[in-house]
This record gives structure tokens, C-alpha cells and sequence, in this order.
């Protein structure tokens, strides 16, 4: 969408922090985007949730793998962009 690639991940990057946040039921996050999701309370229910909410707002579907390894935000933004310009 005329944006860099850096600017692609920030902007997947807020949007994942605001999906994430509301699964968790966060008002910010507590979290370094750098720390795995389970580290900070994310369960197998939670990933689906999150995992719901991007294929929502992104049209694109995880894999329950994708979010079973443990991912951070920072690593989930690279996934997602990877794909989308896969896909592109």
C-alpha cells in the first residue's frame, strides 16, 4: 500500500498488539514485542482467538503451528509479512 517494507511490519505490528491486547484483555500491552506470546500468558485458546482476529482483519489464515511455537509479535509481523508478499 505504497509503504516500506519497515513500515508494513510496524503497521502489522500495531495491529497485532491491538488483537493481542484485547484476547488478553490488556489495556497495553505489558510485554516486550520481543517476548513469546506464552511467556506472557498466551494459551492454545488465546492463539486461536489471535489467530481469528488476523484472518479478519488481514484475510490471512494461520496455521495452529504458527502460533504453537511460541511466536513474539515481532516474530509473528515477520510471518504475516512474508506471506502477504507471497501472495502479492
Amino acid at each position: 500500500r505504497g509503504l516500506s517494507d519497515e513500515g508494513r511490519r510496524e503497521h502489522i505490528q500495531q495491529l497485532l498488539v491491538k488483537i493481542v491486547t484485547t484476547v488478553m484483555q490488556m489495556d497495553e500491552p505489558s510485554f516486550a514485542l520481543s517476548q513469546p506470546l506464552h511467556e506472557v500468558g498466551m494459551d492454545s485458546i488465546m492463539g486461536l482467538e489471535i489467530a481469528a482476529g488476523l484472518e479478519k482483519a488481514l484475510g490471512l489464515r494461520l496455521s495452529a503451528l504458527d502460533l504453537a511455537v511460541g511466536p513474539s509479535i515481532e516474530q509473528l509481523a515477520q510471518t504475516i509479512l512474508d506471506r502477504l508478499t507471497d501472495a502479492a
